[in-house]
C-alpha cells in the first residue's frame, strides 16, 4: 500500500473498497439487535462495541484523529460531538498495538500511519472470477477480457490460451474471449 503522510495521522485500509463504491450514509436502527463497527464495518451484537477517541484528552489515552476522514460504514453510528466512535474489540486491539509501537518509537502524531483492520463480512461487492490462465480467483475489479481466437475487431488474439485445459471454476470461452486477471492480461500481451 502507498502511505500518504499529511499533517494529520493517516490511515491505510487493508480492505479498501473500489472507486465504484457508493457512499451509504444509512443511519443505524436504534431498535436493532446489532451494531456496526465504525472502523471495519463488521456487525456485532448490541452492547459489544466500545468507544475510541479521535482527539487527545490530555492524558496518555490512545487517539486516532484520522478516523475523522474515514468513510463511515453503512448503518454504523456516526462520530459523536466528543469525537468518539464505536469500535469492535478486534479493531481496538489492532489500532492499540500500532499506537503502542509509535509511542515506543517516539513517532510524531503527524507522522503516524495507521492501518485499518480489514472487514470480515464482505457486505460490499464480493463478485469474483477465476482467471483462465493462472487459475486463481480474483475480485471482479481485476477482470480483463482477452481474445484467444481471430475476431472481427482485428484485436490481437492468443491461440495458445485455448490449447490448455480450462481451470476449474473459470468461465468458458465466449465470443472467442476468456476472462483473465489484469496481471495475466498484461503478461500475455507483452510476451506475444
Amino acid at each position: 500500500h502507498v502511505s500518504a503522510t499529511s499533517h494529520h495521522s493517516s490511515y491505510q485500509s487493508e480492505g479498501a473498497g473500489s472507486s465504484t463504491d457508493i457512499l451509504d450514509l444509512t443511519l443505524p436502527d436504534k431498535n436493532a439487535a446489532t451494531e456496526i463497527c465504525y472502523v471495519c464495518g463488521d456487525e456485532f451484537k448490541k452492547g459489544l462495541l466500545s468507544f475510541i477517541i479521535t482527539r487527545p484528552t490530555g492524558g496518555k489515552m490512545p487517539y486516532y484523529p484520522s478516523l475523522v476522514y474515514h468513510s463511515r460504514p453503512p448503518r454504523s453510528r456516526p462520530m459523536d460531538s466528543a469525537g468518539r466512535v464505536q469500535c469492535c474489540d478486534e479493531c481496538v486491539v489492532f489500532l492499540g498495538k500500532q499506537w503502542e509501537q509509535f509511542e515506543r518509537e517516539n513517532v510524531l502524531h503527524s507522522d503516524r500511519n495507521f492501518v485499518l483492520r480489514k472487514r470480515h463480512s464482505q457486505i460490499v461487492d464480493s463478485a469474483t472470477f477465476v482467471c483462465y490462465i493462472c487459475a486463481l480467483e480474483y475480485h471482479s475489479s481485476l477482470l480483463q477480457m482477452i481474445y484467444c481466437r481471430p475476431n472481427s475487431e482485428n484485436e490481437p488474439y492468443y491461440p495458445q490460451i485455448e490449447l490448455s485445459k480450462p481451470p476449474p471454476g473459470a468461465s468458458p470461452i465466449s465470443g472467442g474471449m476468456v476472462q483473465v486477471c489484469s496481471l495475466c492480461y498484461k503478461c500475455t500481451r507483452e510476451k506475444h
